[in-house]
């Protein structure tokens, strides 16, 4: 049996962040982001946003972050029958941004629900549960028209991991584009992917989009479809 889970969620939180990163506007005091991701057994949307305790979220300080999202996401339980499921997460954290020369560090701590309306008694991820949840921001110049964005979270709820890096290139001020990787998880799944994104500035909101191929990295039973397959994603972030 093969189960699919949070992996849409983290692709569509990631996709969106690195669209913040390249671009800083004047001492704005919150970002909210919302978007999208889907893969071929799996849809999610979501949307976040982090306000500065000192009202400046760009400078060194104290932040509040609030997230959630809905989905759903399906997987085979023998050859040919596939099983439903719905999803919903949410998060509530403090965090504290830090300016180490040019790069920009975001820490966060707090509580994550996750809750998969699953009928499947045989499965390893199903129901509401409430854990413990960390994230790292980083985004720092390369030198040129470089720029590197990484990030990682992790949630007891599940043992629900994300990471992933990616390398922009500006190819103007509101342009920039490049190669982006993860690896995610948790108790069912491990699943890695690859692929590139394009971001553009539209002086204000500015849109991400992504796109590659995933990879099932556990082992599934003989004549079950695994997670093997293309996948895309596109955000939005404003800063105010």
């Amino acid at each position: 049996m093969k189960t699919v889970t949070m992996a849409s969620a983290a692709m569509a939180s990631a996709a969106m962040l690195v669209a913040a990163g390249p671009a800083f506007a004047a001492d704005p005091s919150m970002t909210a982001v919302a978007g999208v991701a889907g893969l071929y057994d799996s849809t999610y949307a979501y949307a976040a946003a982090a306000a500065a305790v000192n009202g400046n979220i760009d400078a060194d300080g104290f932040l509040v972050r609030l997230g959630g999202g809905i989905g759903q996401y399906s997987y085979e339980t023998r050859p040919g029958v596939r099983q439903g499921v719905g999803q919903q997460q949410a998060d509530a954290m403090m965090g504290y941004h830090e300016v180490l020369g040019v790069t920009h560090l975001t820490v966060y701590a707090g509580l994550e629900m996750q809750n998969h309306e699953n009928s499947d008694p045989t499965a390893t991820v199903r129901g509401a549960r409430i854990g413990a949840k960390g994230q790292v921001e980083l985004y720092s110049p390369l030198g040129g028209q470089f720029y590197t964005f990484a990030m990682g979270s992790f949630s007891s709820a599940y043992d629900s991991f994300y990471t992933q890096a990616k390398v922009g290139y500006h190819v103007t001020d509101r342009w920039s584009f490049g190669p982006e990787g993860s690896i995610n998880g948790n108790d069912r799944y491990d699943h890695a992917s690859t692929g590139g994104f394009i971001s553009y500035d539209f002086g204000g909101p500015q849109l991400s989009v992504s796109g590659g191929y995933q990879w099932d990295l556990r082992a599934v039973a003989p004549g079950i479809r695994n997670s093997d397959g293309p996948y895309g994603t596109a955000g939005v972030v404003m800063r105010f």
